[in-house]
Protein backbone atom coordinates (compact mmCIF):
# COMPACT_ATOMS: atom_id res chain seq x y z
CA UNK A 1 0.00 0.00 0.00
CA UNK A 2 1.65 3.32 -0.98
CA UNK A 3 1.65 5.89 2.01
CA UNK A 4 -0.13 8.61 2.31
CA UNK A 5 1.35 12.09 1.50
CA UNK A 6 0.41 15.47 1.98
CA UNK A 7 1.56 18.95 3.12
CA UNK A 8 0.53 20.89 6.41
CA UNK A 9 -1.33 23.97 6.26
CA UNK A 10 -0.20 26.82 7.09
CA UNK A 11 -1.55 26.40 10.51
CA UNK A 12 -0.62 23.43 11.00
CA UNK A 13 2.67 24.46 10.55
CA UNK A 14 2.61 27.36 12.95
CA UNK A 15 1.44 24.73 15.40
CA UNK A 16 4.07 22.57 14.93
CA UNK A 17 6.89 25.43 15.07
CA UNK A 18 5.72 26.89 17.83
CA UNK A 19 5.51 23.05 19.81
CA UNK A 20 8.79 22.97 21.37
CA UNK A 21 10.62 24.55 23.74
CA UNK A 22 13.64 23.03 23.44
CA UNK A 23 15.35 25.03 20.42
CA UNK A 24 17.30 22.33 18.83
CA UNK A 25 14.23 20.29 18.48
CA UNK A 26 12.34 23.58 16.45
CA UNK A 27 15.48 24.20 14.42
CA UNK A 28 15.03 20.67 13.08
CA UNK A 29 11.29 21.58 12.31
CA UNK A 30 12.67 24.75 10.91
CA UNK A 31 14.68 23.33 8.39
CA UNK A 32 12.20 21.14 7.02
CA UNK A 33 9.17 23.43 7.24
CA UNK A 34 10.99 26.80 6.07
CA UNK A 35 14.19 25.63 4.28
CA UNK A 36 13.17 22.22 2.45
CA UNK A 37 16.19 20.43 3.65
CA UNK A 38 16.19 17.11 3.95
CA UNK A 39 16.80 15.17 7.40
CA UNK A 40 20.20 14.73 6.31
CA UNK A 41 21.32 17.96 5.58
CA UNK A 42 19.53 19.37 8.63
CA UNK A 43 22.25 17.13 11.03
CA UNK A 44 25.20 17.57 8.81
CA UNK A 45 24.64 21.05 8.66
CA UNK A 46 27.30 23.30 10.11
CA UNK A 47 27.79 26.66 11.08
CA UNK A 48 30.60 27.62 8.63
CA UNK A 49 27.67 26.57 6.59
CA UNK A 50 25.47 30.08 7.25
CA UNK A 51 26.15 33.31 5.98
CA UNK A 52 23.79 35.33 8.36
CA UNK A 53 25.32 38.69 7.21
CA UNK A 54 24.15 37.38 3.23
CA UNK A 55 21.27 35.64 4.76
CA UNK A 56 21.61 32.71 2.98
CA UNK A 57 22.59 28.54 4.04
CA UNK A 58 24.68 26.43 1.52
CA UNK A 59 24.37 23.06 1.61
CA UNK A 60 27.70 21.43 0.66
CA UNK A 61 30.78 18.48 1.54
CA UNK A 62 31.95 18.48 5.13
CA UNK A 63 35.34 16.67 5.39
CA UNK A 64 35.85 16.95 9.26
CA UNK A 65 34.85 15.65 11.80
CA UNK A 66 32.54 13.34 9.45
CA UNK A 67 33.10 12.87 6.35
CA UNK A 68 29.88 13.65 4.46
CA UNK A 69 28.68 14.44 0.47
CA UNK A 70 24.96 15.56 -0.25
CA UNK A 71 23.06 14.08 -2.86
CA UNK A 72 24.07 14.22 -6.36
CA UNK A 73 22.50 17.65 -7.52
CA UNK A 74 21.67 18.32 -3.95
CA UNK A 75 24.77 21.05 -3.82
CA UNK A 76 22.81 24.42 -3.24
CA UNK A 77 22.64 28.13 -1.87
CA UNK A 78 19.49 29.30 -0.64
CA UNK A 79 18.12 32.57 0.99
CA UNK A 80 15.42 31.84 4.05
CA UNK A 81 13.47 33.86 5.63
CA UNK A 82 14.50 36.82 7.47
CA UNK A 83 12.24 34.81 10.70
CA UNK A 84 14.68 31.79 10.10
CA UNK A 85 17.42 33.43 10.17
CA UNK A 86 16.59 35.35 13.46
CA UNK A 87 16.16 32.14 14.78
CA UNK A 88 19.38 30.79 14.15
CA UNK A 89 21.13 34.03 15.14
CA UNK A 90 19.52 33.50 18.85
CA UNK A 91 20.26 29.79 18.34
CA UNK A 92 23.52 30.25 18.26
CA UNK A 93 24.06 32.82 21.27
CA UNK A 94 22.31 29.63 23.29
CA UNK A 95 24.42 27.06 22.53
CA UNK A 96 27.95 26.07 22.76
CA UNK A 97 29.05 23.91 19.51
CA UNK A 98 30.48 26.02 17.04
CA UNK A 99 30.68 22.84 14.93
CA UNK A 100 27.44 21.05 13.75
CA UNK A 101 24.45 23.26 14.11
CA UNK A 102 22.50 20.82 15.59
CA UNK A 103 24.56 19.10 18.23
CA UNK A 104 23.17 16.51 20.78
CA UNK A 105 24.29 17.24 24.73
CA UNK A 106 26.90 14.71 24.80
CA UNK A 107 30.53 16.24 25.67
CA UNK A 108 31.93 15.64 22.56
CA UNK A 109 31.07 19.09 20.78
CA UNK A 110 31.54 17.08 17.14
CA UNK A 111 28.35 14.88 17.85
CA UNK A 112 25.68 15.44 15.14
CA UNK A 113 22.56 14.47 15.98
CA UNK A 114 21.45 11.11 14.40
CA UNK A 115 18.79 11.08 11.35
CA UNK A 116 15.99 8.74 12.99
CA UNK A 117 16.55 10.40 16.33
CA UNK A 118 15.75 13.80 14.38
CA UNK A 119 12.75 11.81 12.56
CA UNK A 120 11.53 10.90 16.25
CA UNK A 121 11.84 14.62 17.02
CA UNK A 122 9.40 15.50 14.05
CA UNK A 123 6.67 13.22 14.96
CA UNK A 124 7.23 13.15 18.69
CA UNK A 125 5.77 16.97 18.51
CA UNK A 126 3.19 16.30 15.84
CA UNK A 127 1.30 13.44 17.66
CA UNK A 128 1.30 16.24 20.73
CA UNK A 129 -1.13 18.22 19.06
CA UNK A 130 -4.29 16.86 19.50
CA UNK A 131 -6.60 19.02 17.46
CA UNK A 132 -9.49 18.25 15.28
CA UNK A 133 -8.63 21.93 13.14
CA UNK A 134 -5.63 20.62 12.57
CA UNK A 135 -5.93 17.67 10.53
CA UNK A 136 -2.61 16.37 9.74
CA UNK A 137 -1.62 16.59 13.45
CA UNK A 138 -1.89 13.95 16.11
CA UNK A 139 0.34 11.42 14.35
CA UNK A 140 3.46 10.71 13.20
CA UNK A 141 4.18 12.93 9.85
CA UNK A 142 7.19 12.00 9.03
CA UNK A 143 10.11 14.59 7.79
CA UNK A 144 8.94 14.71 4.03
CA UNK A 145 6.00 16.17 5.04
CA UNK A 146 7.74 19.07 5.90
CA UNK A 147 9.59 19.23 2.45
CA UNK A 148 6.00 18.74 0.81
CA UNK A 149 4.76 21.47 2.59
CA UNK A 150 7.64 24.00 1.86
CA UNK A 151 7.89 22.92 -1.80
CA UNK A 152 4.24 23.01 -2.47
CA UNK A 153 4.23 27.31 -0.55
CA UNK A 154 7.30 28.21 -2.55
CA UNK A 155 5.35 26.73 -5.53
CA UNK A 156 2.33 28.86 -5.20
CA UNK A 157 4.21 32.02 -4.04
CA UNK A 158 6.20 31.82 -7.82
CA UNK A 159 3.01 31.50 -9.71
CA UNK A 160 0.77 34.01 -8.09
CA UNK A 161 3.14 36.53 -7.68
CA UNK A 162 6.68 36.13 -9.49
CA UNK A 163 4.31 36.09 -12.88
CA UNK A 164 6.37 32.62 -13.45
CA UNK A 165 5.17 29.76 -15.88
CA UNK A 166 4.36 26.52 -14.38
CA UNK A 167 7.74 24.88 -15.77
CA UNK A 168 9.95 27.94 -14.80
CA UNK A 169 8.23 27.75 -11.57
CA UNK A 170 8.76 23.73 -10.99
CA UNK A 171 12.38 24.42 -12.26
CA UNK A 172 13.19 26.63 -9.04
CA UNK A 173 11.59 24.70 -6.64
CA UNK A 174 13.58 21.68 -7.88
CA UNK A 175 17.09 23.77 -7.47
CA UNK A 176 15.71 24.86 -4.23
CA UNK A 177 14.68 21.10 -3.09
CA UNK A 178 18.19 19.53 -4.78
CA UNK A 179 16.32 17.26 -7.04
CA UNK A 180 18.01 15.89 -9.89
CA UNK A 181 14.47 15.22 -11.94
CA UNK A 182 11.85 17.43 -11.99
CA UNK A 183 8.79 14.86 -11.74
CA UNK A 184 10.05 14.30 -8.33
CA UNK A 185 9.74 17.92 -7.73
CA UNK A 186 6.42 17.68 -9.23
CA UNK A 187 5.46 14.66 -7.12
CA UNK A 188 5.79 16.66 -3.80
CA UNK A 189 3.17 19.53 -5.08
CA UNK A 190 -0.32 19.81 -3.60
CA UNK A 191 -2.39 22.24 -4.71
CA UNK A 192 -5.76 20.82 -4.78
CA UNK A 193 -7.63 23.33 -3.22
CA UNK A 194 -8.34 27.12 -3.00
CA UNK A 195 -6.42 27.66 0.22
CA UNK A 196 -3.15 26.00 -0.83
CA UNK A 197 -3.22 27.83 -4.33
CA UNK A 198 -3.39 30.74 -2.15
CA UNK A 199 -0.32 29.74 -0.24
CA UNK A 200 2.53 32.26 0.31
CA UNK A 201 6.32 31.99 1.08
CA UNK A 202 5.67 35.27 3.26
CA UNK A 203 3.76 33.50 5.41
CA UNK A 204 6.60 31.41 7.34
CA UNK A 205 7.20 34.56 9.26
CA UNK A 206 3.76 33.69 10.81
CA UNK A 207 5.02 30.26 11.68
CA UNK A 208 6.81 32.08 14.45
CA UNK A 209 5.31 33.74 17.33
CA UNK A 210 6.45 37.17 18.25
Amino acid sequence: MRKLRFCLKPAETRALIAAPTNLTHRGIIVMGACCGFRVSETINMKWTWIDLARGSITIQDNKRPYKWHPKRWSVRKIFPNVKVLQFLQVYRASVSSRNYVFSSNRRDAHYRYNRDYAIQVINLYAKQIQNPAYPHLGRAIGSHALRRTYASTVFAELIKKSGLSFSEAISTVQKLLGHRNPQVTADYLFLSDEEDKVRSVADFGLYFEE
